[in-house]
């Protein structure tokens, strides 16, 4: 997970992500004040390129607003976060 910029995306966006090896994989969003929007994936992946779709909703299928939100992945001991913009 590319980690330099925020990502813009109206409606929704694919975070592509690559695994050194077999492991639980979570990815997460927040929004700005850390408040759990919805877990996008969480199962075991092999190793390897991956990607996982967020469509803008929040754990109960309803539309987010526009705004900033965290993307947070964790995989084994590795967790990244990146900013991200949703701008319908």
């Amino acid at each position: 997970m590319d980690k330099k910029s925020p990502v813009f995306f109206t409606p929704a966006t694919t975070i592509p992500y690559t695994l050194s090896q077999r492991g639980h994989v979570k990815i997460t969003i927040y929004n700005q004040v850390g408040i759990r929007i919805k877990t996008v994936i969480e199962k075991i992946q092999s190793a390897g390129r991956h990607e996982a779709l967020w469509d803008g909703t929040d754990s109960r299928g309803c539309t987010v607003s526009n705004g900033i939100y965290v993307l947070r992945m964790t995989a084994g001991d590795v967790i990244q976060s990146k900013k991200i913009i949703l701008m319908r």
